[in-house]
């Protein structure tokens, strides 16, 4: 495997040429070059999006034999963070010096305008922060609402609300990241520590029959992330999904 320097200049150089009009590989290519480097440094600025973004992932998911797969894999040993799964548009934001400067969607979508009227544009720190959550309609508990109010200049964010569930690149784990969101002014997703695949299925069944999370966001199902951070970055990510994370639904 070539040095993290090594990816990082090729894929620049790649994604410089195709944005020249001067390919130098085949997108099937390139895509396997972009998913080594974010294997090994999932957080690299030539991962980002165009203004500064990083790159919103999909959640890989299954049945219960698929969840006992991807824990032998990559959780054996580790502790499990377990959440409700919001069923809304997922939304990055960008925080600098505790300011609300920029948020964007999974396909790199402009949603600063409206995120700022749901989600606190100033911080109670002056931090410079990414925070990953879902833009989701409180009152019909619709995914669609969300996604068709970004394409409205002058939505008022009436009947939206947002809540976020991490942030990325940081220090210690899940839990004191939900409490570190928390504290800075967020509303955030609720979570328990699970250990075992009977833990997890056990949730699962608790959220299939209505009493698993917060019973006011709409749902559609649990994510399981490996609960620390450290551990999630030597997992990496695939070219379309974290492998420190999954989704049953």
């Amino acid at each position: 495997m070539p040095s993290i320097a090594s990816l990082r200049k090729q894929v620049k150089q790649a994604d410089d040429a195709y944005r020249a009009g001067n390919a130098l590989m085949s997108d099937q290519d390139f895509d396997r070059l972009a998913a080594d480097l974010r294997a090994v440094a999932p957080f690299a600025p030539e991962l980002m999006l165009p203004g500064g973004g990083s790159a919103l992932l999909s959640l890989n998911n299954g049945d219960s034999e698929e969840l006992d797969h991807w824990i032998s894999m990559c959780g054996a040993q580790e502790p499990l963070c377990v959440s409700e799964k919001v069923d809304g548009c997922a939304i990055a934001i960008r925080y600098v010096l505790g300011r609300l400067e920029a948020a964007w969607t999974r396909s790199g979508a402009d949603a600063t305008a409206l995120v700022a009227r749901v989600a606190p544009k100033k911080l109670s720190q002056p931090l410079s922060i990414e925070v990953r959550g879902e833009l989701y309609d409180s009152v019909t508990g619709k995914q669609s609402v969300p996604a068709q109010a970004l394409r409205k200049p002058n939505h008022t964010g009436e009947g939206l609300g947002f809540i976020a569930y991490t942030l990325v690149d940081a220090d210690g784990d899940e839990f004191l990241t939900l409490e570190r969101l928390d504290a800075l002014g967020f509303d955030t997703v609720s979570a328990v520590c699970c250990t075992t695949v009977a833990d997890v299925i056990s949730c699962h069944r608790q959220w299939k029959a209505g009493c698993f999370g917060r019973s006011e966001l709409p749902t559609d199902g649990i994510v399981i992330r490996i609960a620390d951070h450290a551990s999630q970055q030597a997992l990496g990510c695939n070219s379309k999904a974290p492998n420190y994370a999954f989704a049953m639904k």
